[in-house]
């Protein structure tokens, strides 16, 4: 990454972000002077390859020696972004929003990751209800703004509770028509802000659903054990395989009730050609409660232990330690200084 030296305290600045995103990314200064503050900035942040104006041959062929030597100790890098796992309903009232919003709380006071919960349901959506929101601003406000968006108009859409940031879908009854480029800018901008977000669909296979699903690294298809909600969960999972995603697919079954249901979790299986991964027991009394106080559904229930092993099962992993970077050097050890008569000051490694 080359980033300009001309402002030290907005470089420093830039180089600390960079570390925090990427680890290890090797950053290459460049400006017009490489004075004594210059230098030692560049030293305290152990950025050890600077190009000063005018650039030569010589000084990018080793500048280009340098990074390649760097980078054999340092795996291939990657920007930070955050998981994406969507939760869709086979159809309407399955209960898919409990659960996003419980797991959703479960990554965000248990695991304390910094965790977005979008309302992706725009024409039936509940979350705003749910949890007791007050604010106005929703998804639509996001997705028609995504030109101008950034960190600071974000936080004035977005509702905030502890470490869960909510984007919920508004009062809207209609469904918008929306840019894809408009919805996948907004989803580009959430995933650099937070560790995981969860997004609730609606049942709705939408161009801004397709957005979207497209984008999840797990999908979460909820049904219920009625055979009107297993046919439609059917039909979702061909949808899936037509749209190449059918893999990223898991079925969760929910309300199940404790007698004798119509369909075993067997034969739910036998017709989507897809076990479900987990089933969560019925227990309308802890989500009735729970909707009633505003709040995620509490760990401290059979349904609420089911819902945190769904969300442990999220919780991003840590990456793996990487090579420890040279140590740093004394002042003079670090600068190749020439002498005064020679060329214009000229260091490398």
């Amino acid at each position: 990454m080359l980033v300009s030296t001309l402002d030290l305290k907005e470089f420093t600045a830039i180089v600390q972000a960079l570390e925090s995103l990427c680890p290890g990314l090797l950053v290459v200064g460049f400006g017009a002077e490489n004075s004594v503050e210059v230098l030692t900035a560049l030293m305290h942040l152990v950025i050890r390859v600077h190009l000063t104006t005018p650039i030569t041959t010589n000084d990018l062929r080793d500048a280009v020696r340098t990074v390649a030597s760097h980078s054999k100790g340092f795996p291939a890098l990657s920007l930070l972004r955050a998981d994406l796992y969507s939760f869709l309903p086979a159809k309407g009232g399955v209960g898919a929003s409990t659960l996003a919003v419980a797991v959703s709380g479960v990554l965000a006071t248990q695991w304390n990751l910094k965790t977005l919960l979008i309302d992706g349901d725009l024409s039936a959506g509940t979350i705003q209800f749910q949890l007791k929101l007050t604010n106005n601003t929703s998804i639509l406000h996001a997705v028609r703004r995504s030109r101008e968006l950034d960190e600071s108009l974000w936080l004035d859409l977005v509702a905030q509770q502890g470490n869960l940031d909510i984007l919920h879908a508004g009062g809207s009854d209609y469904y918008p028509i929306l840019e894809s480029a408009d919805v996948h800018e907004v989803i580009q901008l959430a995933r650099s802000q937070y560790s995981v977000v969860c997004v609730d669909l609606g049942h709705n296979l939408s161009p801004f659903t397709a957005e979207f699903l497209r984008e999840s690294r797990h999908i979460f298809l909820v049904t219920t054990c009625e055979l009107s909600c297993v046919h439609w969960a059917a039909v979702r999972m061909a949808r899936f395989k037509e749209l190449g995603i059918a893999d990223r697919v898991t079925v969760l079954l929910n309300r199940q009730p404790s007698h004798r249901a119509l369909l075993s979790p067997e034969e739910v299986a036998g017709i989507l050609d897809h076990r479900p991964q987990l089933c969560f027991h019925e227990d309308r009394k802890t989500v009735d409660q729970a909707t009633l106080d505003g709040e995620s559904i509490r760990p401290n229930t059979p349904l609420g232990e089911a819902i945190f092993d769904l969300a442990k099962s999220l919780v991003p992993a840590q990456p793996e330690a990487r090579p420890e970077r040279a140590p740093k050097h004394r002042f003079l050890e670090f600068f190749h200084l020439p002498h005064p008569a020679a060329e214009p000051t000229r260091w490398q490694d």
